[in-house]
C-alpha cells in the first residue's frame, strides 16, 4: 500500500500580548516567544508580536479598539491568516474580534489542544484531546463563524470535523458524552488488562519458584508418574532399538523433559491428588531418616 503523505501548508501568524498591571514586560515577552514556538510547532510561522499595556484586557474584544485596528490594518496588508492570543479568550471575545478582523482568531488554550491533536497516537489520546476541544469549543460555537466557515483546515480546526462543530450545541453535547463513555470504557479495559497481567506474572514467578526447586533438589526426579513416564520411555527406546537392556536416559534430557511438563508439573501440585501424594512422599522420606538415625 503506497504511503499517503499530507503536504501541510504553513500558516503566517500574529501574536497578541498584553501588560497587565503587575506584569513584567520581560516575562510577557518571554510567554509571547514561547507561544511563537508553541505556533511553530503546530505549523505556522510568526511574523510580527504586538503587545499592548492595559490596567486589565477589554471585556469584548481584550485589547483597546485603537490596537486592534491596528492589528486589522497589519493583517489586511502582509497576508496574515491567524491571529493567537497570548491568553484564553471569553466567546464573547472571540466572537468581537473574528467579527472586527476577519480571520481565524486563536488563543493559548485552542493552540495547545491543536498541538495535542496533532500528536495524539493512541486511542485514548485522542479521544481525550477531542473531548477538550469540543468541551473548549461548545461554549464558543457562535463566536467561531470565521473559523468554521473555512473548510480547508488550518490550526486550530484540527481533531473533531467541521461538521460537528457546525451543528447543534445538543449534537456536541451528544458527542461529548459518547467520548466520555469511550473513555470510561477504555479506563475499564486496560484495568483489567492491567489486572491480567499481574496475575500473568503471578503464575511465571510462581513457575520460576517450583522449576528452581525442583532443579536444585532433583525432585522431579522422585514423582512416581515422572518415574513411571520415563522407563516408559526407555521400554519404548529399547522395543524400536531391539535392543535387550534399557538404556539410561541422560541427566540432561531428563531436565529438558521435566521443563517441557512444568505446566503440568505445576498443575499436579496444585491438585488435591499431587499435594496428597507429596505429602506422603515427604512423610516417607522423614520415616526413613529416622530409621537411619535409629539403626545408627
Amino acid at each position: 500500500m503506497a504511503k499517503i503523505t499530507e503536504e501541510q501548508h504553513t500558516e503566517r501568524a500574529v501574536f497578541v500580548g498584553v501588560i497587565k498591571q503587575g506584569d513584567e514586560e520581560r516575562q510577557i515577552l518571554e510567554y509571547l516567544d514561547e507561544l511563537e514556538f508553541l505556533a511553530e510547532t503546530a505549523g505556522a510561522i510568526g511574523v510580527k508580536k504586538f503587545i499592548q499595556k492595559v490596567d486589565r484586557p477589554d471585556s469584548r474584544t481584550y485589547i483597546r479598539s485603537g490596537k486592534l485596528q491596528e492589528i486589522k490594518q497589519y493583517v489586511e496588508e502582509n497576508e496574515i491568516e491567524v491571529v493567537i492570543f497570548d491568553d484564553e479568550l471569553s466567546p464573547t471575545q472571540l466572537r468581537n474580534i473574528e467579527r472586527e478582523l476577519n480571520i481565524r482568531i486563536l488563543d493559548r488554550t485552542n493552540l495547545i489542544l491543536d498541538i495535542f491533536a496533532r500528536r495524539a497516537r493512541s486511542a485514548e489520546g485522542r479521544l481525550q484531546v477531542e473531548l477538550a476541544q469540543l468541551q473548549y469549543r461548545l461554549p464558543r460555537l457562535s463566536g467561531q463563524g470565521v473559523s468554521l466557515s473555512r473548510l480547508g483546515g488550518g490550526i486550530g480546526t484540527r481533531g473533531p470535523g467541521e461538521t460537528k462543530l457546525e451543528s447543534d450545541r445538543r449534537h456536541i453535547k451528544r458527542r461529548i458524552a459518547a467520548l466520555e463513555e469511550d473513555i470510561r470504557n477504555l479506563e475499564a479495559a486496560r484495568a483489567t488488562q492491567r489486572k491480567q497481567r499481574e496475575i500473568e506474572a503471578e503464575r511465571q514467578k510462581k513457575e520460576q519458584e517450583i522449576l528452581a526447586t525442583w532443579f536444585l533438589r532433583e525432585e522431579y526426579l522422585n514423582a512416581g508418574w515422572f518415574k513411571r513416564f520415563l522407563l516408559r520411555l526407555e521400554f519404548a527406546f529399547r522395543s524400536t532399538r531391539g535392543e535387550s537392556h534399557i538404556p539410561q536416559i541422560p541427566e540432561h534430557i531428563r531436565k529438558e523433559i521435566a521443563r517441557c511438563l512444568l505446566p503440568d508439573i505445576v498443575a499436579y501440585f496444585e491438585s488435591e491428588q499431587g499435594q496428597r501424594e507429596f505429602a506422603e512422599w515427604k512423610a516417607q522420606q522423614e520415616a526413613v531418616k529416622k530409621e537411619k538415625s535409629e539403626v545408627a
